[in-house]
Order: structure tokens, then C-alpha cells, then sequence
């Protein structure tokens, strides 16, 4: 059975969408790590410069 236009646009929409999704919760999760370990390693010497990186 064919697919229409609209079928693959949506299609291909939604993989997009994912993808996004999941890149942006990899850096999320990425600089949680990062701010987590610096935080508890030393509360005085917190920089949130060196995790936006």
C-alpha cells in the first residue's frame, strides 16, 4: 500500500523528534553529572562556567 505525502512527512517528523529529544536529554543528563561531581567534591569552589562546555 502506497504511503501518502502526509503519511511521510509525519513519519519523518517523528523520528526527528525523538532524536532531538534524546540528544537534549543526553546533555541534560551530561551536565547533571558534571554539576553533581563538582558540587559535592567542593561546595566552595562551584563554577557552573566550567560544565557549560
Amino acid at each position: 500500500m502506497e504511503r501518502t505525502l502526509y503519511e511521510e512527512l509525519y513519519s519523518l517528523f517523528i523520528i526527528h523528534y525523538s532524536l532531538f529529544i534524546v540528544l537534549r536529554l543526553e546533555y541534560y543528563l551530561a551536565d547533571k553529572v558534571c554539576y553533581d561531581s563538582m558540587y559535592n567534591s567542593d561546595p566552595n569552589k562551584y563554577d557552573e562556567n566550567i560544565c557549560a562546555n
